[in-house]
Parts: C-alpha cells; structure tokens; sequence
C-alpha cells in the first residue's frame, strides 16, 4: 500500500490529472490505486470524460465487476459527491447501466 502511496504522490507532484489516474487504474484493474487516489485526491469534480465520451462510471461499469466491494462503495459514493453522471452516454448512446449489464458486472 506504501508503493501505491508513493506513486501517487509522484503524480500529484507531476500534476498528472485525478480523472485520468483513475480511469488508467480502472483500466487496469488496480483498484487499490482507484481507492488510494480517491482518499488522497478529496475534492474536486471528477467528471470530465475521456476521448469516447465515457466517465468514471463507464469505466467501473466495465471493469469493476471483480473489485472488491469496499472500493466498488466507496468508488460510486464518491464518484456521485463529486460529479460523476450517472446516466451519461457514451459515443455508442450508452450509459453505465447498459455497460454493467453487458459486462454482467451485477453490482
């Protein structure tokens, strides 16, 4: 946990975007990097979508499905404190929801 600690601190320094950490590291699965930068990054809108018009809620639609349900909570909590839509579209008219079920992501 003191790695991930560590390298987050490098990308605040470098003053690397908090949305784009966070879809990277849903991307790839690391989600206790997504939880660490939640705790470490408090404020602030997270709402801006990447390049397919999808938000954070996208990405843990299609990728969350095997993170644990502690991170899961705290990711939807604090994705709709800070701005995150959950009914936005996507470039293919798709919203989290259609996403999750499409990747049986049940939670």
């Amino acid at each position: 946990n003191q790695e991930w600690q560590g390298l987050i601190y490098v990308l605040m320094e470098k003053k690397y975007d908090a949305v784009k950490a966070m879809q990277d590291s849903l991307n790839e699965r690391k989600f206790i990097m997504v939880e660490n930068l939640l705790k470490t990054y408090k404020e602030g809108n997270l709402g801006t979508k990447d390049r397919h018009q999808q938000n954070l809620f996208h990405q843990l639609a299609n990728y969350g499905g095997s993170a644990p349900a502690h991170i899961r909570t705290l990711a939807c909590e604090e994705f709709l404190r800070r701005g995150v839509a959950v009914d936005d579209q996507d470039e293919w008219k798709k919203t989290p929801l259609i996403w999750a079920c499409r990747t049986r992501n049940n939670d």
